[in-house]
């Protein structure tokens, strides 16, 4: 490897390694078709805090195994079970905010994730360069913070025999170190706000004519249990992956909190400029719209009307039971099933529930002590779902359930019968 003269920042974040699951991205052919398959979710294995300094990084990423990824955040303990969070323990934690932190004050990795966006208004960046050059625009004081760059797991994969590149070879990772890791989510946020102040905010309009806003960073790389899947693909035999060096520069720690929050004037510009740039594409997403909704009506056994009222919902963030859910292998699923056993749901990953087309693990499934079933979906800024199951459900929740269990299940079930006449014209006891 290349040696990289210069200072480097040192960096602590935690290295996840799985028994079973898979935790990068599979390529292959299969009956001469090119096959993509997503990281698998994991539910048994270990998190070890791992410390070395950003230049480290490249060789390190590069020396992981199939079964191995990162997290930007820190457990309380440098070695730590991981399990899934229903099956929690005192010595086995899920992946979950509450046991992974950014540390007031400490170090922590920093990720602008880049790929190819061919939506209308968008602006492609084909560099890392070119995407430090919009950022130091807005924060001329990142132009003294190290950082690395280096294709992502799925850039460059190609055809062994006739050299056709199958997957896009425009997606990077660009690495900083953040100089108090608390710091990143308010961060991300403002940058991202920020650069569609700049110009370079646009709308996907996703094939259930949802209207999504993006610019030339995921806005959702923010939170600190979140898997960073970086270990190399796996690729069968029949294809190849181009080599695509990676980029080094030196210097210091990137000083977050130099970039200040957006006053109430440039909130007001922002909301203003969303505003303006859905209203330019508010026609082309209602073509889409009706489009999905004749096919998916068909396909559901849902009328026109009520399969548009869903989708509707959805755009305010609320998933009602028959909107379609899409899981990391294109299976669906209806809200209505996961609410009627959230616990065999509960730490699900699945895909965004208004872009599927983003990509695998862009979202998961939390129960709440309460029994309220909410998607949390990384993509793009990031969105919190509120689903709602079908009125009441009491047979669906008494067959999961001991004996044991069975007075207190029937208590909650009184309080929301209550809560759902309220709310609802129709009580559909199953």
């Amino acid at each position: 490897m290349t040696a990289f003269k210069g200072t480097f920042p040192t960096v602590t974040f935690t290295e996840l390694t799985d028994k079973n699951a898979v935790l990068t991205k599979q390529y292959g052919i299969f009956m001469e078709c090119f096959k993509k398959k997503h990281p698998g979710i994991m539910s048994d294995g270990s998190a070890k805090q791992v410390t070395m300094q950003l230049d480290q990084v490249i060789p390190y990423f590069a020396s992981l195994s199939e079964h191995q990824a990162i997290c930007h955040g820190l457990t309380e303990n440098p070695l730590a079970t991981i399990t899934v969070k229903s099956r929690e323990t005192k010595d086995r934690i899920a992946r979950t905010k509450d046991n992974f932190i950014f540390r007031r004050g400490d170090p922590s990795l920093i990720l602008f994730d880049v790929d190819a966006d061919d939506s209308p208004g968008s602006t492609n960046i084909h560099s890392p360069a070119e995407l430090v050059d919009i950022i130091e625009t807005i924060l001329p004081s990142s132009s003294n913070a190290a950082y690395m760059a280096m294709a992502s797991a799925s850039s460059g994969i190609m055809n062994a025999d006739t050299n056709e590149l199958l997957t896009s070879n425009c997606g990077f990772h660009i690495y900083f170190v953040a100089q108090d890791g608390s710091d990143i989510p308010r961060f991300i946020e403002t940058l991202f706000k920020k650069l569609v102040l700049e110009g370079f905010g646009h709308i996907k309009i996703s094939r259930a004519g949802s209207q999504l806003l993006r610019t030339v960073i995921d806005g959702a790389i923010k939170s600190p249990e979140r898997i960073d899947y970086v270990a190399p693909a796996v690729i069968s035999d029949g294809l190849s992956r181009q080599t695509i060096d990676p980029t080094l520069r030196p210097g210091g720690m990137l000083d977050t909190v130099v970039l200040k929050n957006l006053t109430p004037e440039e909130e007001r510009s922002y909301a203003d400029l969303v505003k303006q740039i859905k209203s330019d594409t508010k026609e082309k997403a209602a073509t889409f719209r009706n489009q999905y909704v004749e096919i998916k009506s068909i396909e559901l056994g849902i009328s026109k009307k009520r399969l548009m009222q869903v989708l509707e919902s959805a755009d305010r963030s609320v998933l009602e039971y028959d909107c379609v859910l899409t899981l990391n292998d294109n299976s669906t699923v209806l809200v209505g099933e996961v609410c009627s056993n959230p616990r065999d749901w509960d730490g699900v990953s699945l895909r965004d529930p208004l872009d599927p087309d983003d990509g695998a693990s862009k979202a998961m499934i939390m129960v709440g002590d309460d029994h309220t079933v909410r998607i949390n979906s990384f993509a793009h800024g990031g969105c919190l779902y509120s689903l709602m199951g079908r009125p009441v459900e009491l047979y669906s929740s008494l067959q999961h359930t001991s004996l044991d269990d069975v007075e207190k299940v029937l208590e909650d079930f009184s309080e929301k019968v209550i809560c759902d006449l309220d709310r609802m014209d129709e009580v559909d006891i199953l």
